[in-house]
């Protein structure tokens, strides 16, 4: 689909990301983290299947214990879409998602597809690649349901790749009615057939296959609001939410024969028998479900026992950490019928080598304990999960084997042990252990961009604020990594800007932020914004830096944190003004640094009496002294003093 928003509170819990790793539940096309489109497409359909909002018991989903994976190959403009090609690489995904073709249980029950291409006279698709694909699909197990389209009620206007049919139920199309009107209608919008592909006769050139309700759906949208949307695209989520109730009660059962019993037992609609508008008619899922039972020997709910959850991973917990070394700990919970007293972890950080331990507990049904694992050090820096699984041991069966597991995902950051501290982002990656990006709304952030005006530096940090719609304060950020400051006066940050101000309605804010924990606190040490941030007063849109006269030097004063390990954060906030630029950044303590395309030529200077084994004078001549560092050493690399002088003349004692 077009993505989705895995936290929105109807949808969170069934996030297959948080129990597996990332790659095993997102498979990024178009972002390489789990977002939505505009629209929230992908998060409605979601929510259709299996949303369910705990804190109310809002059921908008068909199938609310289910979990999802996603990928996000779906656009809202029709100027992206992509070749049919590259939505091939998503079903080869979904036959395998962790990569290990000895291992079954990774493999979806379902896949819903709310998407096509407003194509339906292509009969090129109808045999190879595509056919081959849909077919392995099928003799995998999984049950592919395609919405219809929206281009009725005209004939033949069933999209790509729906109308491809090499059986009865692979490509499993569903156009939309009203469930509202107890006679369904159906929606004018719902695509109708016949196939375009040649040589098929019968029911294999009927589409769609059945209808469902698809006209004011409510479901999920945004971070965590709700919304009721037209469309066969909320059609196909109520066929796929049907599925796997089946296949909850049928577990051993094929997508196959369990979409053939929803085609078979379909309420009839409009023309006697299939036709090209209804299909087979109204999904009716008892009446599936019955059929099956007749064949098939149903699986009563929580058959087992037995349910062990890890609920919250308690420690880590941040989205940043300040050290290597982590000491894990993590709430389970008993939500079966029989008592538990030995439970086995098995954790780890992302393949590193893993860990053991055995906890000795007392779990009653409904108990929940807190569990301290013994602690374990990460070898490197950067992006981590924390993955840990619990088990009851050989020869306990669960009622979901899923939740036994979670995921915690953090970056450890790295330490600048010395300063100065110095960026000028000419070859810097953003948004990993070094520099971090803060990006809560998964939209326009921070990162490096071509500039001039800074002598022979060529990139700078930005942000594209000019064009950051919708304008609504979004708050993006680009942190440092620890620095450590030294337990010494006069310690400073200093560096460049660029930002031109179209107009004071959409004047765009940066600030300066400085934490000493690890990021879960910050104070402001700058903040400036409108005309007080402008350093160019030509109105140009879409803004890029081009001269020295567009940059600004700022200074802060951050000796207040001395002696703390910190970390700087530049923080901006959209008004949608203009584009805001960063360069030259550093953290220093004592005189201010010079960069290496600032021309600053020393002039002469003396100390005077020399030898000496007490006091000299040093005379700085015709330089400019602003806070200059000065470090005194003897014959033998000794150092003697270090100080930091602003006067012409000063005298320096080397008794001690």
């Amino acid at each position: 689909d077009t993505g989705v928003w895995k936290d929105h509170p109807a949808v969170a819990d069934a996030w297959l990301g948080n129990y597996q790793p990332l790659s095993q539940a997102w498979l990024p096309i178009d972002s390489p983290f789990p977002v939505d489109k505009s629209g929230s497409h992908g998060t409605h359909t979601a929510g259709t299947v299996l949303g369910l909002e705990n804190a109310t018991n809002d059921t908008i989903g068909v199938a609310f214990n289910a979990y999802f994976m996603a990928a996000d190959p779906i656009v809202t403009n029709l100027a992206n879409i992509k070749p049919l090609q590259e939505y091939i690489n998503v079903f080869e995904f979904a036959l395998n998602p962790d990569g290990d073709t000895t291992t079954t249980d990774d493999i979806p029950d379902a896949i819903n597809n709310s998407w096509g291409i407003a194509t339906h006279d292509d009969t090129t698709i109808c045999a190879g690649y595509v056919t081959q694909m849909f077919d392995a699909i099928e003799a995998a197990g999984i049950a592919n349901v395609f919405s219809a389209g929206n281009e009725g009620p005209s004939s033949t206007t069933i999209g790509q790749p729906q109308y491809v049919s090499t059986g009865l139920v692979n490509t499993f199309t569903v156009g939309a009615v009203n469930g509202a009107n107890p006679s369904f209608p159906i929606a004018s919008f719902s695509s109708n057939g016949p196939s375009p592909c040649p040589n098929l006769t019968g029911s294999l050139l009927i589409k769609p296959e059945v209808v469902a309700p698809g006209l004011n759906v409510r479901s999920s949208v945004g971070l965590n609001n709700y919304a009721s949307y037209n469309g066969t695209s909320m059609a196909g989520p109520h066929a796929t939410g049907a599925v796997l109730l089946l296949k909850e009660a049928f577990p051993t059962v094929s997508g196959e024969d369990i979409l053939m019993a929803l085609y078979t037992t379909a309420i009839d609609l409009g023309l006697v028998g299939e036709d090209n508008t209804y299909g087979r008619g109204m999904i009716d899922v008892l009446a599936a479900y019955n059929q099956l039972a007749s064949v098939f020997t149903p699986t009563p709910p929580n058959a087992q026992d037995y349910d062990l959850v890890i609920t919250k991973i308690h420690q880590p917990n941040a989205v940043q950490l300040c050290d290597q070394y982590i000491t894990p700990s993590v709430l389970i919970e008993n939500r079966g019928d029989s008592a538990i007293q030995t439970v086995y972890f098995n954790y780890q950080l992302n393949n590193e080598p893993s860990q053991n331990f055995t906890a000795t507990v007392s779990l009653n049904a409904g108990d929940t304990t807190t569990v301290l694992l013994p602690a374990l050090s990460a070898l490197n820096y950067g992006d981590y999960e924390f993955i840990v699984h619990a088990s009851l041991g050989s020869g306990f069966t669960e009622n979901d084997s899923i939740n036994n597991q979670r995921v915690a995902r953090f970056t450890i950051r790295e330490t600048v042990a010395a300063l100065p501290f110095y960026e000028n982002f000419e070859s810097t990656k953003l948004d990993s252990s070094y520099w971090l990006i803060d990006n809560p709304d998964f939209d326009k952030t921070w990162d490096t961009t071509a500039t001039q005006g800074l002598g022979a530096s060529n990139y700078s940090a930005y942000i594209n604020l000019y064009s950051y719609s919708p304008r609504q304060s979004q708050v993006d950020g680009l942190f440092t990594p620890i620095i450590k400051l030294p337990n010494r006066d006069s310690l400073y940050i200093k560096f460049d800007v660029a930002y031109q101000l179209r107009n004071s309605i959409v004047a765009d804010t940066l600030r300066v932020l400085i934490s000493t924990d690890c990021g879960v606190s910050f104070d402001e040490i700058y903040k400036k914004f409108d005309v007080n941030l402008q350093t160019n007063d030509t109105i140009t849109n879409n803004f890029i830096p081009q001269y020295a006269s567009h940059w600004r030097e700022e200074f802060i004063d951050i000796t207040a944190y001395a002696g703390n390990d910190v970390l700087i954060g530049f923080e901006s906030i959209n008004r949608q003004g203009n584009n805001l630029f960063l360069d030259n950044i550093w953290v220093y303590q004592g005189v201010t640094p010079v960069g290496i395309n600032e021309q600053v030529t020393l002039q002469p200077i003396s100390i005077y009496p020399n030898p000496t084994q007490h006091t000299v004078t040093l005379d700085a001549g015709n330089n400019l002294l602003m806070q200059a560092r000065v470090e005194i050493i003897d014959l033998l690399g000794k150092s003697l003093m270090r100080n930091t002088i602003a006067a012409s003349k000063t005298q320096l004692d080397l008794s001690h």
